[in-house]
C-alpha cells in the first residue's frame, strides 16, 4: 500500500519513471498505475514539442512581420525628414 501511494505521489509531482512491480491484492492497480505513468510521460514529451514548435512558429512569424515594417519605417523617416525634398510622386 506504501508503494502505491508513493507512486501516485510521484505522478503528481510528474516523476513519470517509477514503475512498482505489480503484485499481490493491489496487482491491477499497480499495473493501471504504471500504465498512467507511461501515459503521462508520453503526454509531457508531446507537450514540450507542442511548446519548442510555437516557440518557432511566433519567431517565424515576428521575424516576417518585422522585415517589411523596418523597410516602411525607414522611408516614412526619410519622408519626415526636413533634409531630404521629396515630390509628391515621389512620395
Amino acid at each position: 500500500m506504501h508503494a502505491l501511494i508513493d507512486g501516485i505521489k510521484r505522478l503528481a509531482h510528474h516523476k513519470f519513471h517509477f514503475y512498482p512491480k505489480p503484485s499481490g491484492i493491489y496487482k491491477e492497480v499497480f499495473q493501471n498505475m504504471n500504465q498512467l505513468s507511461n501515459e503521462l510521460r508520453a503526454s509531457e514529451v508531446e507537450r514540450k514539442k507542442l511548446d519548442r514548435m510555437k516557440e518557432e512558429w511566433t519567431a517565424n512569424i515576428s521575424h516576417d512581420i518585422k522585415t517589411p515594417l523596418a523597410s516602411i519605417q525607414g522611408y516614412a523617416e526619410m519622408m519626415k525628414d526636413p533634409d531630404y525634398q521629396f515630390s509628391l510622386e515621389e512620395m
